[in-house]
């Protein structure tokens, strides 16, 4: 359970996305300018423009200069979905500041919220095919990330009586850091990971753990311990190392920004989304 944990709930968010929240890919947020024809720019957007007919005589027509920005269904969708995702995550995992506290509470929600989140996940991975590794190379997608979406993370843990929450990775200058939660009827904790990742090109990230440990009590979440300790955090490291299978951490991302990420776990073939709580 712990491996599987560890290589589903890991993303990249990408250094996931775009130079700014507006300019997210080249292809998401187009702007159409329509100006007039070469001729003397006002200030007040007007120009105007002069032809001599065959007579000698001179004539000017004025015309406004018309500016419009008009926005592509894809960025239309994409604007809907995270409409949405805020919405649902707000309800509940508000923190009374206007932020969000915790959003892994919708990995257990009724049906009718699950529905609402998969519809948005589903338009905003209409991007794949974008290039996002500008983001995902950028201090943008660093923060806590923690997951809201993973169909299978329900699944799995109601078959084991087993509630997966929360859900977080950690992206910094340093590396990548994962926590997975655990409440089960044994006791409740922590499995964590930490390691590196790699943005292999624009649309594929791959996650590269060195260090596993595990924290009994919910409120006992440590940091790294880079293999060192007691002879149990030996033996959970060697046991996370063995468990861990590199083939299973190559996600493709398919939606990537400073607020939400979208990716596969190509294993199950299901979409994992998270979205940004608060910077690291």
């Amino acid at each position: 359970m712990a491996g599987l944990a560890f290589n589903t709930v890991i993303c990249t968010t990408p250094r996931f996305y775009q130079k700014n929240h507006e300019s997210r890919s080249s292809n998401l947020c187009r702007q159409c300018a329509i100006s007039s024809p070469p001729a003397f720019a006002f200030p007040n957007s007007a120009s105007v423009s002069g032809r001599t007919d065959g007579e000698g005589k001179q004539h000017r027509s004025w015309r406004w200069r018309t500016r419009a920005v008009a926005r592509t269904a894809v960025e239309e969708g994409v604007a809907d979905a995270k409409r949405v995702i805020d919405e649902v995550l707000m309800s509940r995992g508000g923190d009374g500041k206007g932020g969000l506290a915790e959003v892994s509470w919708a990995l257990y929600a009724d049906e009718g919220t699950k529905q609402l989140l998969e519809d948005a996940v589903t338009k905003l991975s209409a991007c794949r095919g974008q290039d996002f590794a500008q983001f995902l190379s950028s201090d943008l997608s660093h923060g806590v990330w923690e997951v809201f979406y993973a169909p299978h993370i329900f699944r799995l843990s109601s078959a084991v009586r087993t509630q997966v929450r929360p859900l977080q990775y950690i992206l910094t200058d340093a590396g990548f850091t994962s926590h997975a939660g655990y409440f089960s009827p044994v006791g409740q904790g922590w499995f964590s990971a930490a390691g590196d990742y790699v943005v292999r090109d624009g649309k594929t990230v791959e996650i590269l753990f060195d260090s596993f440990w595990a924290d009994a009590g919910r409120n006992n979440l440590q940091p790294d311990p880079k293999g060192k300790g007691s002879i149990e955090r030996t033996l959970v490291n060697l046991a996370g190392r063995g468990a861990f299978v590199s083939a299973l951490s190559v996600y493709p991302v398919f939606y990537a920004d400073s607020d939400v990420t979208v990716f596969e776990f190509t294993t199950l073939r299901t979409k994992i989304a998270a979205r940004k709580i608060r910077t690291a």
